[in-house]
């Protein structure tokens, strides 16, 4: 068939038009069938979720929760020395640090007659007594 024959079967049937589709409803009520049952979907989600949570399903996927561990690191004092410089006593796994900050460094050292276990160095508290 070729193209001057189509035309000459619509002129000979007296349409001129084409023939578009008919809906009843308009854009509003396709908007609210989408949003109803993205809604729906939501709620079965959530109570599915509701559900795995009750049964413990979720504990066995995600494994154990990390425990907290109790810090090793304690600040025990600060001290302002000027306005630019502070001392910190730090208390780093039972060993007694001193850090010194200011503005442009920063220094530590191991708390005077403190042995490096941790534990009070008699030799050198007998020379701070004397």
């Amino acid at each position: 068939m070729t193209p001057w024959s189509a035309i000459a079967t619509v002129a000979a049937h007296g349409t001129t038009t084409i023939p578009f589709r008919q809906d009843t409803g308009g854009v509003g009520s396709s908007a609210v069938g989408v949003l109803t049952v993205t809604v729906v979907l939501l709620a079965l989600l959530a109570a599915a979720a509701w559900y795995a949570r009750r049964r413990g399903w979720l504990d066995r996927w995600a494994g154990p929760a990390p425990r907290a561990q109790a810090p090793r690191m304690r600040l025990e004092q600060s001290l302002r020395l000027s306005p630019r410089t502070t001392l910190y006593r730090v208390n780093h796994e039972g060993r007694i640090l001193l850090v010194v900050e200011s503005t442009a460094t920063a220094r530590i050292e191991a708390f005077p007659g403190q042995g490096r276990d941790g534990h009070t160095d008699p030799q050198h508290a007998a020379s701070n007594d004397a």
